[in-house]
Protein backbone atom coordinates (compact mmCIF):
# COMPACT_ATOMS: atom_id res chain seq x y z
CA UNK A 1 0.00 0.00 0.00
CA UNK A 2 1.68 3.43 -0.87
CA UNK A 3 -0.07 6.24 1.80
CA UNK A 4 0.78 9.19 -0.17
CA UNK A 5 -1.46 7.51 -3.21
CA UNK A 6 -3.99 7.64 -0.88
CA UNK A 7 -3.74 11.25 0.36
CA UNK A 8 -3.26 12.24 -3.28
CA UNK A 9 -6.53 10.50 -4.40
CA UNK A 10 -8.31 12.26 -1.37
CA UNK A 11 -6.68 16.31 -2.27
CA UNK A 12 -8.26 15.49 -5.93
CA UNK A 13 -11.69 13.84 -4.93
CA UNK A 14 -11.65 16.96 -2.70
CA UNK A 15 -10.70 19.39 -5.52
CA UNK A 16 -13.35 17.56 -8.15
CA UNK A 17 -15.91 18.12 -5.38
CA UNK A 18 -15.34 22.03 -5.27
CA UNK A 19 -15.84 22.33 -8.61
CA UNK A 20 -13.21 25.63 -8.21
CA UNK A 21 -11.81 25.87 -11.94
CA UNK A 22 -8.75 28.08 -10.42
CA UNK A 23 -7.79 24.63 -8.69
CA UNK A 24 -8.81 22.03 -10.89
CA UNK A 25 -7.52 23.59 -13.84
CA UNK A 26 -3.27 23.40 -12.89
CA UNK A 27 -4.44 19.62 -11.79
CA UNK A 28 -5.37 18.63 -15.20
CA UNK A 29 -2.49 20.61 -16.73
CA UNK A 30 -0.24 18.56 -14.34
CA UNK A 31 -0.96 15.95 -16.58
CA UNK A 32 0.67 16.70 -19.50
CA UNK A 33 3.82 17.64 -17.66
CA UNK A 34 4.60 16.13 -14.58
CA UNK A 35 6.97 13.33 -15.02
CA UNK A 36 6.15 9.47 -14.06
CA UNK A 37 5.12 7.88 -11.99
CA UNK A 38 3.38 10.85 -10.44
CA UNK A 39 1.82 11.86 -13.84
CA UNK A 40 -0.15 8.13 -14.43
CA UNK A 41 -0.63 8.48 -10.66
CA UNK A 42 -2.42 11.68 -10.96
CA UNK A 43 -4.40 10.70 -14.28
CA UNK A 44 -6.12 7.85 -12.75
CA UNK A 45 -6.84 9.74 -8.99
CA UNK A 46 -8.54 12.33 -11.63
CA UNK A 47 -10.01 10.02 -13.89
CA UNK A 48 -11.94 8.36 -10.77
CA UNK A 49 -12.76 11.28 -8.65
CA UNK A 50 -14.37 12.30 -12.39
CA UNK A 51 -16.46 8.86 -12.48
CA UNK A 52 -17.27 8.95 -8.56
CA UNK A 53 -18.67 12.41 -9.52
CA UNK A 54 -20.17 12.77 -12.59
CA UNK A 55 -18.26 14.96 -14.01
CA UNK A 56 -18.27 14.86 -17.36
CA UNK A 57 -16.73 17.76 -18.39
CA UNK A 58 -13.55 16.20 -16.74
CA UNK A 59 -13.91 12.44 -17.91
CA UNK A 60 -14.05 14.11 -21.35
CA UNK A 61 -10.69 16.48 -21.12
CA UNK A 62 -8.92 13.15 -19.80
CA UNK A 63 -10.37 10.56 -23.03
CA UNK A 64 -8.87 13.54 -25.13
CA UNK A 65 -5.46 13.34 -23.42
CA UNK A 66 -5.78 9.59 -24.05
CA UNK A 67 -6.03 10.50 -27.68
CA UNK A 68 -3.44 12.86 -28.11
CA UNK A 69 -1.13 10.96 -25.95
CA UNK A 70 -1.47 7.12 -25.82
CA UNK A 71 0.72 6.80 -23.03
CA UNK A 72 -2.31 8.42 -20.68
CA UNK A 73 -4.70 6.19 -21.85
CA UNK A 74 -3.73 3.14 -19.34
CA UNK A 75 -4.48 5.59 -16.37
CA UNK A 76 -7.11 7.20 -17.53
CA UNK A 77 -9.47 4.44 -18.22
CA UNK A 78 -8.18 2.50 -14.80
CA UNK A 79 -9.39 5.52 -12.91
CA UNK A 80 -12.66 5.66 -14.30
CA UNK A 81 -13.02 2.49 -14.00
CA UNK A 82 -11.73 2.14 -10.54
CA UNK A 83 -14.62 5.16 -10.13
CA UNK A 84 -17.11 2.59 -11.55
CA UNK A 85 -16.48 -0.11 -9.05
CA UNK A 86 -16.25 1.98 -6.09
CA UNK A 87 -19.60 3.36 -6.51
CA UNK A 88 -21.07 -0.42 -6.35
CA UNK A 89 -24.38 -0.31 -7.17
CA UNK A 90 -25.35 3.15 -6.80
CA UNK A 91 -23.06 4.13 -9.95
CA UNK A 92 -25.09 6.25 -12.75
CA UNK A 93 -23.35 6.68 -15.82
CA UNK A 94 -21.73 9.64 -17.03
CA UNK A 95 -24.04 11.71 -19.41
CA UNK A 96 -22.28 12.99 -22.79
CA UNK A 97 -23.43 14.79 -25.59
CA UNK A 98 -21.21 12.51 -28.07
CA UNK A 99 -19.08 8.94 -28.29
CA UNK A 100 -15.73 9.63 -27.28
CA UNK A 101 -13.25 8.69 -30.29
CA UNK A 102 -11.46 6.82 -27.69
CA UNK A 103 -14.09 3.60 -27.88
CA UNK A 104 -13.79 2.94 -30.99
CA UNK A 105 -10.11 3.61 -31.12
CA UNK A 106 -8.27 0.16 -31.59
CA UNK A 107 -4.92 1.23 -31.47
CA UNK A 108 -4.98 3.18 -28.58
CA UNK A 109 -7.31 0.65 -26.33
CA UNK A 110 -7.42 -2.69 -28.36
CA UNK A 111 -8.52 -4.58 -25.66
CA UNK A 112 -12.24 -5.06 -26.68
CA UNK A 113 -13.38 -6.05 -22.90
CA UNK A 114 -11.52 -2.80 -21.99
CA UNK A 115 -13.73 -0.73 -24.64
CA UNK A 116 -16.84 -2.28 -23.61
CA UNK A 117 -16.25 -2.05 -19.78
CA UNK A 118 -15.53 1.98 -20.23
CA UNK A 119 -18.28 2.51 -22.54
CA UNK A 120 -20.52 1.03 -19.49
CA UNK A 121 -18.50 4.96 -17.77
CA UNK A 122 -20.95 6.29 -20.16
CA UNK A 123 -24.23 7.17 -21.33
CA UNK A 124 -24.49 8.76 -24.95
CA UNK A 125 -27.06 11.10 -25.62
CA UNK A 126 -27.43 13.73 -28.28
CA UNK A 127 -29.84 15.61 -26.42
CA UNK A 128 -28.11 15.65 -22.95
CA UNK A 129 -29.26 15.19 -19.76
CA UNK A 130 -33.41 16.29 -19.34
CA UNK A 131 -33.35 19.47 -17.70
CA UNK A 132 -36.02 21.02 -15.70
CA UNK A 133 -34.72 23.78 -16.00
CA UNK A 134 -36.62 25.25 -19.18
CA UNK A 135 -37.22 29.22 -18.83
CA UNK A 136 -35.40 32.44 -17.84
CA UNK A 137 -36.94 32.86 -14.51
CA UNK A 138 -35.79 28.89 -13.56
CA UNK A 139 -33.01 29.34 -14.74
CA UNK A 140 -32.19 32.77 -12.54
CA UNK A 141 -33.78 30.60 -9.71
CA UNK A 142 -31.25 28.02 -10.17
CA UNK A 143 -28.10 30.41 -10.04
CA UNK A 144 -29.98 32.35 -6.64
CA UNK A 145 -30.18 29.63 -5.16
CA UNK A 146 -26.63 28.67 -5.37
CA UNK A 147 -25.12 31.28 -4.14
CA UNK A 148 -27.85 31.45 -1.10
CA UNK A 149 -26.86 27.11 -0.82
CA UNK A 150 -23.36 27.97 -0.68
CA UNK A 151 -23.60 30.27 2.40
CA UNK A 152 -26.46 28.72 4.61
CA UNK A 153 -26.70 25.38 3.59
CA UNK A 154 -23.00 24.21 2.65
CA UNK A 155 -21.68 23.89 5.52
CA UNK A 156 -23.76 21.12 6.73
CA UNK A 157 -24.72 19.64 3.37
CA UNK A 158 -21.43 20.36 1.51
CA UNK A 159 -20.57 21.69 -1.64
CA UNK A 160 -21.13 18.50 -3.02
CA UNK A 161 -24.25 17.32 -1.84
CA UNK A 162 -23.32 14.47 -0.04
CA UNK A 163 -23.50 15.91 2.88
CA UNK A 164 -21.14 16.00 6.10
CA UNK A 165 -20.47 12.91 8.25
CA UNK A 166 -22.06 13.43 11.64
CA UNK A 167 -24.60 16.30 10.68
CA UNK A 168 -26.17 15.32 7.69
CA UNK A 169 -27.20 13.15 5.35
CA UNK A 170 -26.92 13.15 1.33
CA UNK A 171 -29.44 15.38 -0.83
CA UNK A 172 -27.88 13.70 -3.97
CA UNK A 173 -30.56 11.06 -5.37
CA UNK A 174 -32.44 11.75 -2.48
CA UNK A 175 -36.03 11.36 -2.25
CA UNK A 176 -36.90 14.05 -0.32
CA UNK A 177 -35.33 16.43 -2.48
CA UNK A 178 -37.00 14.78 -5.99
CA UNK A 179 -40.22 13.96 -4.11
CA UNK A 180 -43.03 16.16 -4.03
CA UNK A 181 -42.22 20.02 -4.01
CA UNK A 182 -44.72 19.97 -0.77
CA UNK A 183 -42.51 17.46 0.80
CA UNK A 184 -39.63 19.24 0.00
CA UNK A 185 -40.96 22.86 1.18
CA UNK A 186 -42.23 21.26 4.53
CA UNK A 187 -38.84 20.23 5.05
CA UNK A 188 -37.10 23.47 4.55
CA UNK A 189 -39.63 25.49 6.58
CA UNK A 190 -40.30 23.69 9.44
CA UNK A 191 -37.39 20.82 9.41
CA UNK A 192 -37.07 16.87 9.75
CA UNK A 193 -36.21 14.46 12.68
CA UNK A 194 -35.15 11.19 13.73
CA UNK A 195 -33.86 8.98 11.81
CA UNK A 196 -34.30 8.97 7.80
CA UNK A 197 -33.77 6.81 4.85
CA UNK A 198 -32.20 8.40 2.34
CA UNK A 199 -31.87 6.26 -1.53
CA UNK A 200 -32.10 2.83 0.71
CA UNK A 201 -29.78 4.06 3.43
CA UNK A 202 -31.15 4.41 6.88
CA UNK A 203 -29.41 7.60 9.06
CA UNK A 204 -29.76 8.00 12.45
CA UNK A 205 -27.68 9.35 15.73
CA UNK A 206 -24.32 9.36 15.69
CA UNK A 207 -24.39 9.12 11.47
CA UNK A 208 -26.50 12.43 11.35
CA UNK A 209 -27.53 15.02 14.01
CA UNK A 210 -30.96 14.41 15.36
CA UNK A 211 -32.31 17.22 14.24
CA UNK A 212 -32.16 19.46 11.12
CA UNK A 213 -33.69 22.65 12.04
CA UNK A 214 -36.68 24.47 9.87
CA UNK A 215 -35.92 28.13 8.39
CA UNK A 216 -39.58 28.97 8.88
CA UNK A 217 -38.79 31.93 11.44
CA UNK A 218 -35.38 33.02 10.12
CA UNK A 219 -36.17 36.73 8.99
CA UNK A 220 -33.16 36.84 6.72
CA UNK A 221 -34.93 33.85 4.49
CA UNK A 222 -37.83 35.01 2.13
CA UNK A 223 -40.22 32.74 -0.02
CA UNK A 224 -37.76 33.81 -3.17
CA UNK A 225 -34.42 32.71 -1.29
CA UNK A 226 -36.12 29.14 -0.31
CA UNK A 227 -37.56 28.65 -3.24
CA UNK A 228 -34.23 29.39 -5.54
CA UNK A 229 -32.65 27.43 -2.85
CA UNK A 230 -34.82 23.93 -3.10
CA UNK A 231 -34.86 24.42 -7.24
CA UNK A 232 -30.98 24.29 -6.71
CA UNK A 233 -30.62 21.18 -4.93
CA UNK A 234 -33.34 19.57 -7.05
CA UNK A 235 -31.14 20.31 -10.33
CA UNK A 236 -27.26 19.76 -9.15
CA UNK A 237 -25.20 17.35 -8.42
CA UNK A 238 -27.30 15.10 -10.83
CA UNK A 239 -30.10 15.60 -10.03
CA UNK A 240 -33.43 16.63 -11.75
CA UNK A 241 -36.41 17.93 -10.78
CA UNK A 242 -39.36 20.45 -11.31
CA UNK A 243 -38.44 23.75 -9.88
CA UNK A 244 -39.78 25.50 -6.99
CA UNK A 245 -41.35 28.76 -7.13
CA UNK A 246 -41.65 30.93 -4.52
CA UNK A 247 -45.60 31.48 -5.14
CA UNK A 248 -45.37 27.61 -3.96
CA UNK A 249 -43.69 28.10 -1.18
CA UNK A 250 -45.97 31.03 0.00
CA UNK A 251 -48.74 29.26 -0.47
CA UNK A 252 -47.70 26.41 1.94
CA UNK A 253 -46.14 28.63 4.54
CA UNK A 254 -49.70 30.63 4.36
CA UNK A 255 -51.82 27.26 4.74
CA UNK A 256 -49.76 25.96 8.10
CA UNK A 257 -48.43 27.22 11.10
CA UNK A 258 -44.69 26.87 13.25
CA UNK A 259 -44.62 23.24 14.34
CA UNK A 260 -41.89 21.02 15.29
CA UNK A 261 -39.51 19.31 13.08
CA UNK A 262 -41.34 16.05 10.81
CA UNK A 263 -40.54 12.66 11.02
CA UNK A 264 -40.18 10.51 8.45
CA UNK A 265 -43.72 9.10 8.91
CA UNK A 266 -45.35 12.94 8.96
CA UNK A 267 -43.23 13.75 6.08
CA UNK A 268 -44.62 10.45 3.49
CA UNK A 269 -48.32 11.74 4.33
CA UNK A 270 -47.33 15.02 2.43
CA UNK A 271 -48.26 14.62 -0.62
Amino acid sequence: HDPSRGVSGLLIAAVVRSNDAKALDPMVKLVTTAAEPDRSRLTKDLGMAAALQRKGPLAEQLLALAVSDKALARPVVDGLLAGRKAAGSKFKPITLKSAPPLLSNESILPDAKRREQLAAVFNISAAGEVSFLKTDEHRRLFDLGKQHYAVICGACHQPHGKGQEFISPPLVDSEWVLGPPKRLIAIALDGAMGPITVDGQTYTIPQIQPVMPGLRINPEIDDEKLAAMLTYVRNEWGNGATPITPDMVKAYRDETEVRAPHTEAELKSIK
